[in-house]
């Protein structure tokens, strides 16, 4: 199949549209994934056209701003989860914008760089890579979440990194955002750090890309999540290693009020 949508049970398969829309495919019942599908290699531009035209009319527009992400059959796997490797372009809107960044998806798959990554540790089957397109999500404030420590292995603490707008800026190591260590037995917050958020990255204003401005003073100040947020987070994480069986690295992004997840994928770092 060419085009495959999100909340299709053959989308949960990664070998049909790749580990990245399968894992959000999963849960796309549970939790509030943007809505989208998945392209392949063989979908041709006018059945991509007419799916990027019934994801807008779905949204009630002519026009949705999507964001569009490679998804690789050996990405986000619970070995190796090829972590910034692949392919992303946020805030796109019109057909040819996403025709084109869904050809850099699937380009993606033979670039040097990720062909190093997997030299690196020992992949030799060449993958196969999709494209994801879905709803772009302007987010007011994003957090990169971890349902145990990465860093100490502490299963008995979510680490929870916060910015104020779209969650590139934590993901990119474009600013230093806002840390917070959540214990589980404790239900609450046990530490926190505020970050400098020295930049943050916004939408353009009419559509095609993001900005990264310098983020006003007052707001680096102050803490990108509040104390219900936080704990909206962490309870996320928390279900989400439950469901899943393994420990896991999530991203969302808040938007006027609703948690969107982004992204969920096994912790693959090497653990003390």
């Amino acid at each position: 199949m060419s085009i495959v949508w999100l909340d299709e049970r053959a989308c949960q398969n990664a070998e049909v549209c790749g580990g990245k829309a399968a894992a959000l495919s999963r849960l796309s019942a549970s939790y509030a994934v943007p809505p989208g599908f998945c392209a392949s290699s063989q979908s041709g531009s006018g059945v991509l056209i007419q799916a990027y035209e019934r994801l807008s009319q779905h949204l009630g527009v002519t026009a949705a701003a999507v964001a569009v992400r490679s998804s690789a059959t050996d990405e986000d796997g619970q070995q190796l989860s090829f972590a910034g490797q692949y392919a992303t372009y946020l805030n796109l809107t019109g057909a040819n914008a996403v025709l084109a960044a869904v050809e850099q998806c699937f380009a993606a798959g033979t670039s040097d760089r990720v062909a190093a990554y997997r030299a690196k540790f020992g992949q030799a089957a060449q993958p196969k890579v999709f494209a994801l397109v879905q709803q772009f999500i302007p987010a007011d404030c994003a957090a990169v979440a971890f349902s145990i420590n990465p860093v100490n292995g502490r299963r008995d603490e979510i680490i929870i990194n916060a910015h104020w707008g779209l969650g590139e800026a934590i993901v990119a190591g474009r600013a230093e955002p806002d840390m917070y260590v959540f214990g589980k037995a404790e239900n609450r917050i046990i530490h926190r750090q505020i970050g400098a958020k020295a930049v943050l990255m916004r939408p353009t204003p009419h559509g095609n890309g993001i900005l990264e401005l310098r983020t006003p003073p007052a707001l680096a100040a102050a803490a990108a999540l509040s104390g219900a947020q936080i704990h909206a987070v962490a309870r996320m994480a928390l279900e989400l290693e439950q469901q899943c069986g393994y420990p896991v690295d999530i991203e969302c992004a808040w938007q006027t009020e609703k948690l969107y997840l982004l992204q969920c994928r096994p912790i693959t770092a090497c653990l003390k």
